[in-house]
């Protein structure tokens, strides 16, 4: 799924005076070291769509627009 094709659309901020709000997807279950299996899964599932860096940023920061934006997943949150 391709999100933005550099090759043919221009990115632009609409307001950039005004930040975005960050969203984050969290996993809250009962304290304990035991996580059932199908909880696992969709703990790796969610991870691994959702972790990294999302494209769209991955397009800001190859711009040379001097944007750098990175992300990284930390104990299934986002971090900048």
């Amino acid at each position: 799924m391709t999100l933005v094709r550099p090759a043919s659309v221009n990115v632009t901020t609409p307001l950039p005076e005004y930040p975005t709000p960050e969203y984050g997807i969290y996993v809250v279950r009962p304290p304990g070291s035991y996580v059932p299996g199908k909880v696992r899964v969709l703990i790796d599932m969610l991870v691994e769509r959702f972790g990294g860096t999302p494209e769209w940023d991955r397009y800001l920061a190859g711009s040379g627009d001097g944007k750098h934006v990175s992300r990284k997943v930390v104990n299934g949150t986002f971090r900048n």
